[in-house]
């Protein structure tokens, strides 16, 4: 399942990074390259676990613990997407947040 990535952010050539995600010591080295990577896709790029995974070279598993650690720690919100009846899953959509 894919889902879409909706970045809160100004719109420039620079990608900022806040300063609280890389002063989070709870935030480990590849938790911060996955997100600077996302944040660096962008939101036309569509947003696949296993996509990811071959871009860093790691498992899915090592990805969807980085996602979840991001989502804990309130770096990303991932929201159900839903059909039209609001009964089956179609994928999810991750909001990236900058602050």
């Amino acid at each position: 399942m894919a889902g879409n990535i909706k970045i809160i952010e100004p719109t420039s050539k620079f990608v900022k990074v806040s300063r609280g995600i890389i002063r989070d010591n709870s935030v480990d080295v590849l938790t911060l390259g996955l997100y600077v990577k996302i944040l660096v896709l962008g939101k036309d790029w569509e947003l696949n676990i296993a996509g990811l995974g071959n871009i860093f070279n790691i498992s899915e598993k090592k990805v969807r613990a980085s996602i979840n650690k991001l989502e804990a720690l309130g770096y990303i919100r991932r929201v159900a997407c839903r059909d039209a009846s609001n009964k089956v899953l179609k994928g999810w959509d991750y909001y990236v947040y900058f602050e």
